[in-house]
């Protein structure tokens, strides 16, 4: 693997872990509706 690219997934393994603990909060979170869900599986089946 590229140095770079080793080095950009190390820096954002270490974001995880800080955010995990609280000690950093997430830059954006998601929040999906069950009921979105249930509509979409419905819809597609």
């Amino acid at each position: 693997m590229d140095k770079a690219l080793f080095d950009d997934l190390l820096a954002s393994v270490k974001e995880m872990d800080q955010i995990r603990r609280g000690k950093r909060k997430p830059s954006r979170t998601s929040v999906i509706e069950p009921v979105a869900v249930k509509k979409t599986n419905v819809k597609h089946s």
